[in-house]
Parts: C-alpha cells; sequence; structure tokens
C-alpha cells in the first residue's frame, strides 16, 4: 500500500511540474496589448490560463492530500512501541 501511494505521488509531482512550466507568466500578455500580434489562438484571446490553473489547483489538492495518506501509511506500518519498564 506504501509503495502504490508513493507510485502515485511520483506520477503527481511529474504532472504539476509539466503543468507549472506550461503556464506563461503574468507578463506574457503586454506583447499583445501594445502590437498587432494576434491574440486569438487555440484558447481564445485569455489563453489557457484558466483551464490551467484549475487543473494545477486540483493536482495540488490531490498531492497534499496523497502526502498526508503517505504520512499516515508510513506510521501505521511503522509504529515503534515503548517498553518502559518498572522497577519494583
Amino acid at each position: 500500500m506504501y509503495s502504490l501511494f508513493l507510485i502515485f505521488h511520483f506520477f503527481i509531482c511529474l504532472a504539476l511540474i509539466a503543468l507549472i512550466l506550461a503556464q506563461q507568466g503574468k507578463g506574457a500578455e503586454m506583447g499583445v496589448a501594445f502590437s498587432s500580434g494576434s491574440s486569438s489562438s487555440l484558447f481564445g484571446s485569455q489563453g489557457s490560463s484558466g483551464f490551467l490553473v484549475k487543473l494545477t489547483t486540483i493536482l495540488a489538492v490531490i498531492f497534499f492530500v496523497n502526502c498526508l495518506m503517505i504520512g499516515v501509511v508510513h506510521k501505521k506500518t511503522h509504529e515503534s512501541t515503548l517498553l518502559i519498564e518498572s522497577s519494583k
């Protein structure tokens, strides 16, 4: 079970990296505003920012929930017991 969460975590990390690198910065549209460049593309004039931001947010939430699940599973499988001997 622990290794399944780790493999899932690895793929979530790769997807997050790819999504973050695919997004444009805040100042990327300034060239379109001051020039006659074509602002319409596959995703429209606003670009793909809305869809990519929502997808990144969903993957980030899944990432954090998976982190918590990895911690819980690791704690349950590697519980340490304290043996305290009382002297009488």
